[in-house]
């Protein structure tokens, strides 16, 4: 025999439990998680299709770099298991220096996208009193436009890469 929260015996007053709604923080982080985890294959399309367009938008310096090997210890430690050159390592840091510039700001453009939808989801936890009251989630404009930066977001990427990798290829 369960309770209801006044003392009374459920059976007693004949109510059905409401879902509890959750805190608005927990409808905000949950949204942005949710992005979050999206955003990884994202990036992940992102960092291998920037890698032709960095060949691409740094030819010049590429070809002129000088002897300075890697400014990252990571990267000269890995580089070291191949025995490059020091100019090789140069190379290899300037494509990576862009690659990581790509991947970064896609990562990030796809978390600022959630940041309307979080907003309203947690304005919405905030302002119901309980589950019932709730809209479905993809009525709103936030949702609408996470899906639509991310989705664009997506193919762009995914397209650039591909030209970028048959550019190289073709080459």
């Amino acid at each position: 025999m369960a309770g209801s929260p006044d003392g009374t015996l459920r059976e007693a007053t004949g109510a059905v439990p409401v879902p509890r709604v959750g805190s608005p923080g927990r409808a905000f982080l949950g949204r942005l998680m949710l992005a979050h985890f999206i955003a990884y294959p994202i990036a992940v399309v992102a960092a291998i299709g920037a890698t032709p367009l960095a060949l691409w938008a740094r030819e010049r310096s590429i070809l002129n770099a000088g002897p300075t090997g890697a400014r990252w210890a990571t990267v000269t430690e890995a580089l070291a298991k191949h025995r490059v050159t020091a100019t090789e390592a140069a190379q290899v840091q300037l494509v990576l220096d862009f690659v990581i510039v790509m991947t970064v700001a896609t990562f990030a453009l796809v978390h600022f996208a959630a940041l309307p939808w979080a907003m309203q989801g947690a304005a919405r936890a905030r302002n119901t009193a309980t589950a019932g009251d709730r809209v479905r989630q993809i009525r709103t404009a936030g949702f609408r436009l996470f899906v639509g930066i991310t989705a664009a977001t997506l193919v762009v990427v995914a397209l650039s890469g591909m030209a970028g990798w048959a550019w190289l290829l073709l080459q």
